[in-house]
């Protein structure tokens, strides 16, 4: 099994794509449950980047703090975020059902999603399939999205930060669920305008922990 789908299989409960950076065109993106195949480097709270040798690690007594929790904020409401959003909500309501289906020819996944994502989230629901996986809704688990800012990046690209918790799990070919991970992943999520509609270009990951988000509960 590939890093990529080990992931997705792992925890489908946090996203269904992550894609490197949102202008790239060969980042991997993963699924609409698992934790990011990509991630920025941890930092901390000040965003600097710090980094720890093996006799570092080896000789310490401190223990991790989990990263700063960053303040509830939701972007301002706008005519531009409305548009935005709806395309992506749509983006990922599709991607969420052809994931569940197990369809990676579903036409819907091209109506808002676009470039090189298109084609590898299609790649990650047939490599679910050929692990013998598939996805499914926890309903026991919760699910909600919180669009906290909104970025103008060029005439024809849009970034969001994004806050989600996600209830899907994977299923292995016993029928045993793995159980929605049920926390929060903050990503920047890039839009772009292709044939006069906004569409789903890109992910990154953008917590300053592997370990825990920085996302403020609901």
């Amino acid at each position: 099994m590939s890093l990529h789908r080990s992931v997705v299989a792992a925890a489908l409960a946090a996203t269904l794509l992550t894609a490197g950076c949102s202008d790239d065109s060969s980042a991997d993106p993963t699924p609409v449950t698992a934790g990011p195949t990509t991630s920025v480097a941890p930092t901390t709270a000040a965003g600097i980047e710090t980094t720890t040798t093996v006799a570092q690690a080896a000789t310490s007594t401190t223990s991790v703090s989990p990263p700063v929790t960053k303040p509830l904020t939701t972007a301002p409401p706008s005519e531009l975020l409305t548009e935005v959003t709806a395309a992506y909500d749509a983006a990922y309501a599709d991607l969420l059902a052809a994931t569940i289906a197990g369809d990676e020819n579903s036409p819907a996944l091209a109506n808002h999603i676009a470039g090189a994502q298109l084609e590898q989230w299609r790649e990650v629901i047939r490599g679910l399939k050929a692990d013998g996986l598939s996805v499914r809704n926890d309903s026991a688990s919760p699910e909600w999205r919180r669009v906290e800012a909104i970025d103008e990046v060029g005439a024809r690209q849009v970034a969001l930060d994004v806050c989600r918790v996600q209830r899907q799990e994977t299923v292995d070919g016993a029928g045993v669920g793995s159980g929605a991970e049920g926390r929060p992943y903050r990503y920047r999520e890039t839009l772009e305008l292709v044939d006069g509609g906004w569409k789903w270009t890109g992910r990154e990951w953008i917590d300053s922990s592997s370990d825990a988000s920085d996302c403020a509960s609901q």
